[in-house]
């Protein structure tokens, strides 16, 4: 996970909560590199800390089929990457197999 160990020696309580995004000014936790707004009306799940909230994920199962240790990235518009655990890799939908030298 990437939420550093070190936030609960900072504040003594957090409080984890799960709603409906209303568009606010939150601002979303990711790994690095990756970059998201939630839909008006998705369930978030979001923890305060002072007066920032941040959304720590989207509460929903994505419109992807995945096995157990696949990664999917996926837009609201349909475009999507799949890593399946054979190598192949499907970028809407159309595969590109394992390269040789790897």
């Amino acid at each position: 996970m990437w939420i550093p160990k070190t936030i609960s020696a900072v504040y003594d309580k957090l409080t984890a909560t799960v709603s409906s995004y209303d568009g606010s000014g939150s601002e979303a936790c990711t790994p690095y590199g990756i970059a998201y707004i939630p839909k008006k009306g998705e369930k978030t799940l979001s923890v305060q800390v002072g007066n920032t909230n941040y959304i720590l994920g989207v509460c929903k199962t994505p419109p992807l089929e995945l096995s157990e240790g696949e990664i999917g990235l996926y837009s609201s518009g349909g475009a999507s990457i799949i890593l399946k655990n054979d190598g192949r890799v499907l970028i809407n939908g159309r595969e590109f197999p394992e390269s040789e030298g790897m």
